[in-house]
């Protein structure tokens, strides 16, 4: 990144941390990221820890916690909340955009909602209608 004239250091330091992080800390376990996480495991009423190896954290997390859940539909969650974080780290570091944890979530939802409505034949409850009842989509 030093090569690209980019000081991740502080934007790091945005994010509220001090020093590098490896990707589970970054990705999961991050003060301003793992309520995303805990918001989303709300839905299906589960609570636990969290693992910290972003393999062990995919394992688990699709696994449901061993609720009974629509899998397909929840991995996809994962997928489409981690790219999404993903995403507004990028905007953070290379656009200088502030990260907004609300607006993470926002996105992740309209991506994962984007991708039913393209894969699911019949699939055409509103955005609205289907973020405002998230816990119906994966059960």
């Amino acid at each position: 990144m030093a090569s690209y004239s980019v000081n991740v250091n502080k934007h790091l330091r945005a994010l509220g941390h001090s020093f590098q992080y490896n990707v589970g800390h970054l990705f999961f376990n991050c003060k301003r990221i793992v309520g995303l996480w805990w918001e989303s495991m709300r839905w299906i009423q589960v609570k636990g820890p969290l693992p910290a190896s972003p393999v062990d954290h995919f394992l688990q997390f699709c696994d449901g916690f061993g609720a009974d859940i629509n899998h397909s539909s929840w991995c996809g969650w994962w997928v489409a909340l981690t790219s999404t974080i993903w995403q507004h780290r990028n905007l953070l570091i290379f656009q200088d955009k502030p990260f907004d944890s609300s607006k993470v979530m926002e996105d992740a939802l309209f991506l994962a909602w984007s991708w039913l409505k393209a894969r699911e034949k019949g699939f055409n409850t509103s955005f609205n209608h289907w973020s405002s009842n998230i816990s119906e989509s994966f059960g």
